[in-house]
């Protein structure tokens, strides 16, 4: 878990909030596995790696008057141990970075990695906006492309071609509305 005290505009930056763990996690991941895996991230917080769920994580914030004044994280990355239950794997199968990795990684190599990444990224966002943690969540997602089922947060799911990701980090699908929430249930090409 991290906190963040920031002072952002929460009109424009609160949108992308998710893409912050998310990034600085895929960052760390990145460096621990190797190069040719394909690590990425699945919409709109799971952190993958060939197609695995090696982590996730949770976003939340506190405003005042229009701007964000701490931003609340929580990140699970599986550093040395599979989960095996389904509710922590959800749609894809789970791994952890040591597998992934073909060698042992202990939390030890893993914190120090995710830290820089979201100092890094706090301070890009602070002075730039959020248009590169944006253009960067987008280049990273799993889901683009691929054929997806959401179960919404209220009425029935939805299916479709993943077009793109929009500016508040919903899915666009090649019909229909964009999903700004949800479950996603299903991950097809």
């Amino acid at each position: 878990c991290a906190v963040l005290p920031v002072d952002l505009p929460a009109a424009s930056c609160a949108p992308v909030l998710p893409a912050l763990p998310a990034l600085a996690s895929l960052a760390a991941v990145r460096q621990v596995v190797p190069a040719r895996s394909a690590a990425g991230i699945k919409w709109i917080n799971d952190v993958v790696v060939d197609g695995a769920k090696v982590g996730g994580v949770l976003t939340a914030l506190r405003t005042r008057a229009g701007r964000i004044e701490t931003v609340f994280l929580g990140i699970g990355l599986n550093v040395a141990t599979t989960p095996t239950s389904a509710a922590a794997t959800g749609t894809l199968p789970a791994a952890d970075l040591s597998a992934a990795a073909r060698r042992a990684v202990d939390l030890g190599e893993v914190v120090p990695l995710v830290l820089a990444a979201l100092a890094e990224r706090t301070q890009e966002l602070t002075t730039a906006g959020p248009a590169a943690l944006l253009a960067d969540y987008r280049a990273a997602s799993a889901v683009v492309g691929r054929r997806v089922t959401v179960q919404p947060e209220e009425g029935p799911s939805v299916s479709g071609r993943v077009t793109g990701i929009g500016d508040d980090l919903a899915l666009l699908l090649a019909a229909g509305p964009p999903v700004r929430g949800g479950r996603l249930l299903s991950l097809d090409d």
